[in-house]
């Protein structure tokens, strides 16, 4: 028999006291030894987990943790003695105790919010949008969170329960109580639209004529059937169905005309019905908003009715104006992947999983989105220049880096999509051409082709994906996709034995960065759970709603226009070309980032800047080559950081360029720099990337470079830049491989060659907030 506690509080030692009414009755001439053993039940069985060496001893302390309140153990006591006749040692089991650990604190959930993660403003949202609602808890680990969503109708808010006691969705968010005691689901607005409306439309205030502008919506959070807490703050939802009142039109009637003694016909009425409202919305987002003229008996009075303009817009302005990274890519890839998703997981979820997709494609390819892109370090080549050796790992012919729009592995080739075999008569090398043969006609298909491939991929377990979080565990972790939160994808271990240890040391060893740079609680503990890996994922969410498109070019811009713009002359050094608002302090000073002597030292006297600063996000931002030319050198500075310098073929071209700015010096101390003469050697020199796109190799074959290459990602690296709060691209011309041992003379100012956009931008502001660091 054991004496205890059945129900220990965690955290605390409990102990436990075997009761041995056998002691002096058995047939040994030596003192007992009192052994220990727990249970833990798993799935119906008792699983042991005693931890060697064994607890011994009439008396023994058990410590249960946070994790384990409400599981079931069993507490077991052996006592082991040395037979006197037989001399052998015997073992017998004297009892046993089931145990359930339970909290020290009283279950209640202390606050409830709900949110919109990543807008400007949290309170407010779209039904493309998905809500997370959080629960913060004590004494409840490991319990089930059911949220519900309500629409609130009382005035001046309150959550009054008799007024709102009809507007709840009966659908339940479960989300369990982690270890900080947060619970936290994702609502869906979009997957749950259609019901929601109806909620929101059903019962209005007394008065309203519609639900006014927003559907306001709150949650409760419940455990065990009961509401335990609610948010204060609601989020307002546009609500679709909302028209503003239109203008009464002004009487055509003539004064002189006689009055009409019959009554005139009534307007007709408006129809309030949800399936009306739902016509109009529909109608609407297709060809704009639009006023029923009044019903007419005489075909004169029609004439008198202005015919409406009929405008031709961009069917992305109606559609897809909140497709996250939508500004990225074209007009054609944005329908595309819209029509994927609704072929893949129906019509009224298109838009919620098209978001999820473009954020794994951003994640993917690094915000390229470009077919070419190759996995790891210098990932991005004009694609007709590539060959396999591209594809191959440190220059390692038996390898094989992963491309395109989701990167593609072997796997991806091999197992889903059915396009690649492993040649058994082939040499191992040969068959990793074949392979990489492959892999170079995806980067060289085009992204839209691409497209095509990408929805192949996910088509055999397109039931299996429920969310955004689905799409991207399907591509960087199938076998997380459907997990939970705390599911581990990899693990280290120390001293891996079986090939399934092997592989999870080296799948982590590839991504430990997910693990060491998590924010949530799982963070560095040798494991990559589900929830490590999606911090990725909801930050490109949130991130690509910074590139929405603002620019709709349907119908007008076509692929070869496309092209033709590509093939420019000049290219600029980057996409948005700004001067940097900030200093390397922080501190708010365009005037720094010119060129001349607009700087400062710390006494105050006048510091020269060779180049000018071209504001960009490290490792975000595409470096380009100004102009045709070829690679002269590609190197690692301690103090520059990496440097590419390429000698331009027809200086004539710069000159047109020059003409087409006209560039006026901003202030008082940035200098014009030398003239530039069609006769001059003239080199670009790019600074501080983070990472590169050519070799030294190149650099020593002057390899030949278009208008329009990418050279690299804008970064940080080097001393001089390491460490600042205006991240930029340094840009120099020059008339000479190395102005800087040569002299200044030798220098121009870059601002004459590029028409440069207001550096007043918000996302300036957000760089400035924290110093930025480059990691080699």
């Amino acid at each position: 028999m054991i004496n205890g506690n059945p129900n220990p509080i965690v955290g605390k030692d409990e102990y436990y006291t075997l009761v041995d009414s056998s002691l002096g009755l058995t047939f040994s001439n030596t003192a007992p030894k009192y052994k220990w053993r727990i249970k833990k039940k798993v799935k119906g069985t008792w699983k042991d987990i005693t931890k060697e060496p064994q607890k011994t001893g009439l008396s023994t302390p058990f410590k249960f943790g946070e994790a384990v309140i409400g599981e079931q153990f069993v507490i077991e006591a052996y006592k082991e003695t040395k037979n006197i006749l037989t001399q052998k040692n015997e073992i017998h089991k004297m009892g046993e105790l089931i145990v359930v650990p339970k909290s020290s604190k009283e279950p209640k959930i202390t606050q409830v919010v709900l949110f919109n993660r990543g807008a400007r403003d949290v309170n407010k949202a779209s039904y493309t949008d998905r809500l997370i609602a959080r629960a913060y808890c004590v004494g409840m680990f490991n319990k089930t969170i059911n949220f519900h969503l309500w629409e609130d109708d009382a005035p001046k808010g309150g959550h009054n329960a008799e007024i709102n006691k009809n507007n709840r969705h009966n659908k339940a968010y479960p989300a369990r109580v982690n270890i900080d005691g947060i619970a936290e689901a994702v609502i869906s607005l979009a997957a749950d639209q259609k019901v929601l409306r109806q909620v929101a439309n059903k019962m209005m205030m007394k008065g309203d004529k519609d639900e006014g502008q927003y559907h306001e919506f709150y949650v409760t959070a419940s455990y065990d059937g009961k509401i335990l807490n609610a948010n204060q703050t609601n989020v307002d939802v546009i609500n679709p169905d909302y028209k503003k009142e239109q203008p009464k039109p002004k009487s055509t009637s003539t004064p002189t005309k006689p009055a009409q003694t019959s009554k005139p016909a009534p307007s007709p009425k408006k129809d309030e019905s949800l399936v009306a409202k739902s016509i109009n919305f529909v109608i609407d987002a297709v060809v704009g908003a639009f006023e029923t003229p009044e019903k007419t008996k005489s075909p004169a009075m029609v004439k008198s009715v202005p015919a409406q303009k009929t405008t031709t817009t961009c069917i992305c302005k109606e559609q897809y104006k909140d497709l996250v990274w939508g500004g990225k890519v074209s007009c054609e890839f944005r329908k595309k992947v819209v029509q994927i998703c609704a072929e893949l997981w129906g019509e009224s979820r298109k838009m919620e999983m098209a978001n999820g997709l473009m954020a794994v494609m951003a994640v993917e390819t690094r915000g390229s989105f470009k077919a070419q892109q190759l996995e790891g370090w210098r990932s991005y080549k004009n694609p007709n220049e590539m060959t396999i050796q591209d594809f191959w790992k440190d220059g390692n012919r038996k390898s094989s880096r992963a491309v395109g729009l989701i990167q593609f592995t072997q796997d991806a080739l091999q197992n889903n999509l059915n396009e690649y075999k492993s040649n058994p008569n082939l040499s191992i090398e040969e068959r990793f051409d074949e392979l990489n043969k492959l892999k170079l006609s995806y980067a060289k298909m085009g992204e839209i082709k691409q497209l095509d491939k990408v929805k192949k991929y996910f088509e055999p377990s397109k039931n299996n994906i429920k969310s955004p979080e689905d799409i991207y565990l399907k591509v960087f972790a199938p076998i997380g996709v459907g997990k939970s939160d705390d599911y581990v994808l990899y693990q280290k271990y120390d001293n891996p034995k079986t090939d399934k240890e092997k592989t999870n040391t080296k799948n982590y060893n590839a991504n430990q960065s997910v693990d060491t740079k998590s924010t949530g609680i799982y963070k560095s503990d040798n494991k990559i759970q589900r929830s490590e890996i999606l911090e990725r994922l909801h930050e490109s969410l949130k991130e690509g709603k910074e590139f929405l498109v603002k620019n709709y070019t349907c119908n007008i811009l076509d692929e070869k226009k496309t092209e033709e713009k590509e093939n420019n002359k000049w290219h600029n050094p980057v996409e948005n070309p700004r001067l940097t608002k900030y200093n390397f302090d922080g501190n708010i000073k365009p005037s720094s980032g010119t060129y001349g002597e607009c700087r400062r030292t710390k006494k105050g006297e006048k510091k020269y800047h060779g180049g000018f600063d071209f504001f960009a996000i490290p490792g975000k931002d595409k470096v380009y080559s100004c102009l045709k030319g070829n690679i002269y050198e590609v190197r690692y500075s301690a103090n520059a950081g990496w440097i590419v310098r390429i000698k331009i073929q027809n200086v004539k071209d710069l000159l047109e360029q020059e003409k087409k700015v006209n560039y006026k010096l901003q202030y008082a101390d940035e200098w014009k720099g030398r003239d530039i003469k069609e006769s001059d050697n003239v080199y670009l020199i790019y600074m501080h990337l983070d990472s590169v796109s050519f070799t030294e190799n190149d650099a020593r074959n002057k390899r030949e470079v278009e208008a329009g290459t990418v050279l690299g990602y804008a970064g940080v690296s080097g001393s001089i830049a390491s460490g600042g709060r205006a991240p930029h691209l340094h840009m120099e011309i020059a008339t000479v491989l190395d102005p800087f041992t040569e002299g200044r003379q030798y220098r121009t100012n870059p601002a004459r060659f590029v028409k440069l956009n207001s550096y007043d931008t918000k996302d300036q502001d957000e760089a400035a907030k924290k110093p930025h660091y480059f990691k080699k």
